[in-house]
Parts: C-alpha cells; structure tokens; sequence
C-alpha cells in the first residue's frame, strides 16, 4: 500500500485494494466465497475488477 501512495494512487483506490485484500487474506471466506463478497460488497472500479480477473484466471491460484 506505501507504494501505491508513492506513487500517488487516490486515496480512494487505496482504501479499495485494501479492503479487497482484507476480504482474501483475512477473512474465513474460501477463494470462490472471497471473490462473490468481492463483486457484492465493492464498487466495480478498474483496479477491483484486475484483481477478481487475475484471481479467476489464475491456473496455480493463489496462496493465503
């Protein structure tokens, strides 16, 4: 997130990504279940919608 601000993200998308994390790292959803809330809970912004897109794309999936 420090890198995102350095290099002058909105604070809003910050706040975004973070959130997004927050629901796939921390949070007792499994992969399928992280990205639903995801979709229902977060605005469809550009860098929300990467994120969804590089999890659902992944062939190794991802480590929590």
């Amino acid at each position: 997130l420090v890198g995102l601000e350095r290099k002058n993200f909105p604070p809003e998308s910050v706040k975004l990504i973070k959130e997004a994390f927050r629901l796939i790292f921390r949070s007792k959803y499994n992969r399928r279940q992280a990205l639903e809330a995801m979709q229902k809970e977060l605005p469809h912004t550009q860098e929300i919608t990467e994120i969804i897109q590089f999890i659902e794309h992944s062939e190794r999936g991802i480590i929590r």
